[in-house]
């Protein structure tokens, strides 16, 4: 599936879409210092807790087989680019699911008073409210409930407002911080990711 120029549109059973930039025009730092300090702040909680690592390591390896992230590969890495965003990660433990981290990709962190989110717009919210949704089960006489799995990760991302979404990543622990990856889909924590959805 070529997903070079996706925009709005349906490819094959997802959705492409870009993000929503309040202006086309806007200078960022750089942001790559911050990712790094973060990056080492997190192999730390890696030396910590080997378990951690472990499925942090199997779900970025995960994430890039199931083409939510992409190596952004040397020739690539030559290009000049006008803008290059790079997000912080970390992993999250939820009480209720032991054992099980999601990831989470900071769209909020500040490099020189910008983050991503404060040059997207929020949009419409396209979720509905719960009440409703419940108002909906009165109007049938049989209601279904369904979960989209990493729902977020069903929209990808076009290609030209990739460059916002760039990580740093490691595959092995010997290894520097100096593989640049992309995210090729909806990240959680952007502003308007829940109007693209």
């Amino acid at each position: 599936m070529d997903v070079t120029n996706v925009k709005n549109q349906r490819m094959d059973n997802r959705f492409g879409t870009g993000l929503l930039w309040k202006t086309d025009d806007f200078n960022i730092p750089d942001s790559k210092e911050m990712v790094i300090k973060r990056q080492l702040s997190l192999e730390k909680k890696f030396n910590r807790d080997p378990e951690y690592r472990k499925q942090y390591c199997k779900l970025m390896l995960e994430y890039e087989q199931k083409g939510y992230i992409r190596l952004i590969q040397e020739s690539e890495q030559n290009i000049s680019l006008d803008k290059a965003w790079y997000l912080p990660h970390f992993g999250v433990v939820n009480p209720h699911k032991p054992g099980k981290i999601r990831i989470v990709f900071d769209d909020a962190a500040e490099v020189d008073g910008v983050s991503l989110n404060a040059l997207l717009m929020r949009g419409p919210d396209q979720c509905q409210p719960l009440s409703y949704v419940l108002m909906k089960f009165r109007q049938w006489s049989v209601g279904i409930c369904a979960d989209i799995e990493e729902m977020f990760h069903r929209v990808l991302i076009c290609k030209e407002d990739r460059w916002a979404q760039r990580i740093l990543w490691k595959k092995d622990e010997t290894d520097e911080f100096n593989e640049s990856y992309e995210m090729m889909v909806i990240t959680f924590g952007a502003k308007c990711s829940t109007a693209s959805e």
